[in-house]
């Protein structure tokens, strides 16, 4: 009851939002919807094939940053190929970390995973190939907003994000070094909120 309580009223909220700015809103969000029922609903949930990473990532990576954006614009931005790449180029950033709490997860639950008859990204390529994935992501996250910055997407003070480079790089050997669910695990969730924090923090200022 909670569940359709909630979805009810999320859809009756996102009509009327749909009405205010346009169709764009309702093929997203019903995409949203979908993906959030299949990826752990269903006789073949998503969160259990290779496909689990991208999705996570998209969805709440993307398309909420996306969302965000269009309802705050719709009335005044026209929407093209122009202004979804600009959405992409800033939402790279949050795609990716958001994937790699996912794939950080895979790397830690590998042995139950195989044990349960999981067949996740990580059951393919393995731990050591999987923490390579894990790290480079990160260091894809940072080029995206050095483009976003250079291409003008970003403002100049997002810059405030390398700040955290060497903090991250630390987590990032400790996780690698022992991926451990009990331990190590919580590294990816700190490096998450030290990259998009300090992004956030970065747009503030250019606020000022």
């Amino acid at each position: 009851m909670t569940i359709i309580s909630l979805v009810i009223f999320t859809a009756i909220i996102g009509l009327i939002l749909v009405y205010q700015t346009g169709v764009l809103l309702l093929i997203i969000g019903v995409i949203s919807f979908l993906v959030g029922y299949f990826y752990s609903g269903g006789p073949y949930p998503i969160l259990k094939t290779p496909l689990g990473e991208p999705v996570s990532g998209i969805t709440m990576g993307f398309n909420i940053v996306i969302l965000g954006t269009y309802i705050n614009v719709a009335t005044t931005v026209h929407v093209d190929g122009a202004f979804l790449g600009r959405m992409l180029l800033v939402a790279l950033p949050t795609i990716l970390v958001i994937s790699n709490l996912m794939l950080a997860n895979n790397i830690s639950d590998l042995v139950e995973d195989q044990r349960m008859g999981r067949h996740t990204l990580i059951t393919f390529i393995g731990q050591v190939n999987g923490c390579r994935v894990w790290r480079i992501c990160y260091y894809l996250a940072y080029l995206a907003i050095a483009v976003g910055i250079g291409s003008h997407v970003l403002p100049f003070s997002t810059i405030v994000v390398f700040l955290t480079f060497p903090i991250v790089e630390k987590k990032i050997n400790e996780f690698v070094h022992d991926p451990d669910k009990a331990t190590t695990f919580l590294n990816s969730i700190q490096i998450i909120l030290l990259i998009l924090v300090s992004e956030i923090i970065g747009l503030m200022l250019s606020l000022i």
